[in-house]
């Protein structure tokens, strides 16, 4: 496939690479950012940016093109293919660069005698459990030796703390200030966690992440010192790949010439890929040398989502001119800027312009949707704050269905409701032509998912999740665990989610001994039984007594008494209030709405088991079936039928985010649909308290409203 016809905005664009210049260090480009709007063709025009840089010489080899998400590298890269980029370009994302330089310096997969692979230790991943045990110690030993006042916002400050330690690292900043080679002085955690202009922490918090900070910087850089037991083989390197092996940042990258006699990381996190590689960057490591502009052209996607850290690595791995400017050139959309929980800086594009005097070019035609889609999403960018474009998205569709569209926006009783109402309309849509493939649900947080799931499952519709599934979250699957015993003692896989659930003491040798609850209640007599196991027997088999006996007064009775025993509070947010709605609050509570709509146990727990083992999915995975999906994992996507639920007030914007991020959220939304896009929310929030359309629904004057139901 050739290139399709750019547009004048694209094709200027296109054309930057036609500025390159020949410098001491070889070709260059210079500096510029592509302000996109949503739908605006920029992957078609990116490549055809490659296409122009290889027309002048750059060599293919010579040219990265990082974006976002590995899943968005391969698309791009797809793409490329098709509209016949050259091969050799590489396609990949800044932390796979980071990952690359960390493996080269560390040693990645031990290929020299002496030296020891680094490990990934990450609290998300696999042997996350040990991160956070040692996070656990140093609250418990903190919370002793603290007022007794302070002793429990001690002891329930684990999740604030890693987010700290995250958000801290995509913005460089360490446990103790370091200076870059330029002088720029980046300052101590803790003074710049109470300081900073995004939700400064409290003085408590900052203090706690900057301690265990401190520690977990000395336990990654010399864990076999640490004293620890787990540093003594507990985790060993995996063993790497061939791809990880060849994972080298640029096949021109020399290979070093000076010998470490130590590695400067044994243990690194996720984190530490951008932000180790990018501060050895701005101290001037004579190491870093040989990585420094590798790359004659770096073009930066979906740039609006970077951090600091990222900026900065791929500032140093981008071609200096002899003006010294990077041959750097972003791609982005400031107000698609999602990820600021993340760490992520919009403002970064506008100090890279203002910087390196960057040239600005202006992407505003949505070729996606339709203009009354299209003006909705304008009305919600008048409020957005600190905009890089002024202006408004315009049409870019000639088609006869580009200056209509379906905008629609509805309010229902609760979430059962709407889920109903939201799956009436989509059936209606299928059997009037839309292709399943073409259609969407989209929703801010994954709890909100399991409404729109069951009903899915009633209607025999099949539906493709991106992310996590309802009936696979922790809490929902403890539930469901029970739920099943109650009806057969004999079904081990519910037995053994129950051993994972809140109740302590089910380890492997007591499943081993007691393989189902039938068996259990038999030990559970046995008078020399070991006493952890006798006393989590007792809780269980009191539990699921309990829970029988609700169920005769209908399923919402059983769930309640579930919920109430100890899973809500087991799983919900450390440290959220009892007034804050969490994700598990929204998700349990979906549940409670649903199942009283179904009002049948044996069915509930039947589609429970089919979605979490795939038996009906993986038999028809061929066939057309919509799409579930947050808005974060939608970005980048589109489809002809949008069905964006929740749109309620608290819920979103949700009351705990900043508005201005929130605005941004709900533009991505809505501009995923193509020609039909309808906003939906539940006048009841999980408390049962009446809510009401947020405050988006206003400020994208999203009307008429329809409301089928008033509360209070």
């Amino acid at each position: 496939m050739t290139t399709p016809a750019l547009t004048p905005e694209q094709a200027a664009y296109a054309a930057h690479p036609s500025r390159t210049i020949t410098s001491e260090r070889g070709l260059v480009v210079p500096p510029a950012v592509a302000l996109a709007v949503a739908g605006s063709g920029k992957t078609t025009s990116t490549c055809s940016l490659v296409k122009t840089a290889v027309a002048e010489g750059h060599r293919p080899s010579d040219i990265l093109v990082a974006t976002f998400s590995k899943a968005g590298a391969c698309d791009m890269a797809a793409r490329a293919a098709r509209l016949a980029v050259q091969a050799g370009v590489s396609w990949r994302t800044l932390h796979s660069c980071g990952w690359a330089i960390v493996g080269e310096i560390c040693c990645l997969g031990g290929n020299r005698p002496g030296r020891r692979d680094p490990v990934i230790i990450d609290p998300k991943g696999p042997n996350g459990w040990w991160v956070k045990g040692l996070q656990k110690d140093y609250l418990e030993t903190q919370a002793k030796l603290a007022p007794k006042e302070e002793r429990e916002d001690i002891l329930n400050s684990g999740a604030q703390v890693f987010g700290e330690i995250g958000i801290a690292a995509a913005h460089l900043i360490w446990p103790d200030a370091w200076t870059a080679a330029d002088g720029t002085v980046f300052p101590a955690y803790e003074e710049w966690a109470i300081s900073r202009d995004r939700e400064p922490a409290s003085p408590l918090l900052a203090r706690l992440a900057a301690g265990f900070y401190r520690h977990w910087e000395e336990v990654k850089a010399a864990p076999e010192k640490s004293g620890l037991k787990s540093a003594k083989g507990t985790f060993e390197a995996p063993k790497p790949s061939e791809r990880q092996l060849a994972a080298t940042l640029h096949p021109g990258t020399p290979r070093p010439t000076h010998k470490l006699n130590r590695p400067l990381v044994r243990w690194f996190s996720y984190d530490d890929q951008i932000a180790l590689p990018a501060r050895w960057a701005l101290e001037g490591k004579s190491f870093m040398a040989r990585f420094e502009g590798i790359f004659s052209l770096v073009v930066v996607d979906e740039a609006q989502d970077n951090n600091l850290a990222q900026f900065a690595l791929a500032e140093h791995i981008a071609r200096k001119g002899d003006d010294g400017r990077p041959s750097l050139v972003l791609v982005g959309d400031d107000q698609q800027s999602i990820y600021g929980f993340r760490g992520s800086q919009p403002s970064l594009m506008g100090d890279y312009i203002a910087r390196w005097g960057a040239k600005v070019y202006y992407l505003t035609a949505n070729f996606r949707s339709a203009e009354r889609i299209l003006r909705a999403a304008n009305n919600l960018l008048t409020h957005a704050e600190d905009r890089l474009f002024d202006g408004e998205l315009v049409v870019g569709r000639q088609d006869e269905l580009a200056a209509g569209g379906v905008l629609t926006a509805a309010g229902h009783c609760d979430v059962a409701d709407e889920a109903t109402a939201t799956i009436d309309d989509i059936v209606s849509a299928i059997e009037a032509g839309t292709d399943p493939d073409e259609i969407a649900v989209l929703y801010r947080t994954n709890a909100q998912s399991g409404p729109i799931e069951l009903e899915c499952i009633k209607r025999g519709l099949l539906y493709r999740i991106v992310g996590s599934r309802f009936f696979d979250r922790r809490e929902v699957r403890a539930v469901m665990a029970f739920l099943a015993l109650c009806l057969d003692e004999q079904d081990e896989k519910a037995w053994k989610d129950v051993s994972r659930a809140h109740i302590r003491g089910m380890g492997a040798k007591f499943l081993a001994s007691f393989p189902t609850l039938k068996d259990g209640r038999k030990g559970a007599r046995k008078a020399s039984l070991y006493a952890p196991w006798k006393q989590a027997l007792r809780e269980v088999i009191a539990l699921v007594d309990s829970t029988k006996d609700a169920l005769k007064e209908g399923i919402g009775a059983a769930i309640i008494n579930l919920t109430d025993s100890g899973i809500r509070a087991c799983y919900r947010d450390e440290a959220a209030s009892d007034e804050d709605e969490t994700d598990v609050d929204v998700a349990l509570d979906a549940l409670l709405d649903c199942a009283e709509k179904l009002d049948d146990a044996e069915r509930l727990v039947a589609y429970a088991k089919d979605m979490s083992t795939g038996t009906k999915g993986a038999a028809r995975a061929a066939e057309p079936r919509i799409t579930l999906c947050t808005i974060h994992r939608a970005k980048g996507l589109e489809w002809d039928y949008v069905a964006a639920i929740g749109w309620a007030s608290g819920t979103f914007p949700n009351r705990r985010a900043l508005l201005a991020e929130e605005i941004r959220l709900g533009y991505v939304a809505l501009t995923r649909g193509r020609n039909v896009v309808r906003v939906t929310w539940a006048q009841e929030d999980a408390f049962g308290q009446p809510t009401g359309p947020g405050a988006l629904v206003g400020l994208a004057a999203l009307g008429p409203i329809s409301e089928e139901c008033l509360v209070g």
